[in-house]
């Protein structure tokens, strides 16, 4: 069954009919949310603003109505908040899809495209250097921090594999349960951004046993402190 016809999943019309509810508040998406949360539901506006020329039985259909100027002012919030980030590759994308539509502002820069890349690239490498030196001198806690800068790392930049292969080699380092708890959110954040929901269902419940475990510590601590 295509997901568009399932009653469960596609929205019904009334619902997002335009006579029924207020106009989509680009502003307070913006406020509301982190940039990489803010984008991705600004990127989901648009493409359901977005109109859609021929049918095709694995797409919705066009229900809203398309609409153009929602579509371009979604975008155009998304440039915005990429501009002050480090994914490049999501930007230049992003300005392809506005398509000259919003003005040269809007338009791939390449110059602040290198340069960021370029310091990227520093950046790296001195986390990497920086790692193996942790390893060399068997530093557990450090190197466990040293994977956690990586994850972050290629997480900015919307790398969302390696970013996960980084945060889920911290398990190895942990040395308490609250350790694997950040470990398991990290993992998580990934796992949503990236649309990867099997890896953020395994994560949360190991999240949830490693925090009722520190829990359960805590209460035993505090009984025997008191005892």
């Amino acid at each position: 069954e295509i997901w568009w016809r399932s009653p469960r999943l596609r929205p019904s019309s009334r619902a997002m009919d335009s006579d029924d509810v207020s106009p989509v508040d680009l502003d307070a998406i913006v406020a509301s949310y982190a940039p990489n949360a803010a984008i991705a539901r600004l990127l989901f506006v648009a493409d359901r603003a977005k109109a859609r020329d021929a049918p095709d039985e694995h797409l919705p259909p066009p229900d809203p109505a398309p609409d153009a100027a929602l579509e371009l002012d979604a975008l155009r919030h998304a440039h915005d908040l990429l501009r002050a980030s480090e994914n490049t590759s999501l930007y230049v994308a992003v300005c392809e899809r506005i398509g000259g539509r919003l003005g040269d502002a809007y338009s791939p820069d390449k110059d602040w495209v290198d340069a960021v890349d370029a310091r990227a690239a520093k950046r790296l490498e001195m986390l990497e250097s920086e790692l193996a030196g942790y390893k060399t001198n068997a530093i557990k806690e450090s190197i466990r921090m040293g994977h956690v800068d990586l994850g972050d790392f290629h997480r900015a930049r919307g790398d969302a594999a390696n970013a996960f292969k980084s945060y889920a080699r911290t398990r190895d380092y942990c040395a308490t349960n609250r350790h694997v708890v950040s470990t398991c959110l990290n993992v998580v954040r990934v796992g949503v951004e990236s649309g990867n929901f099997a890896h953020v269902q395994t994560y949360c419940a190991k999240a949830a046993s490693a925090a009722g475990q520190t829990g359960a510590t805590t209460t035993t601590t505090t009984t025997t402190t008191t005892t």
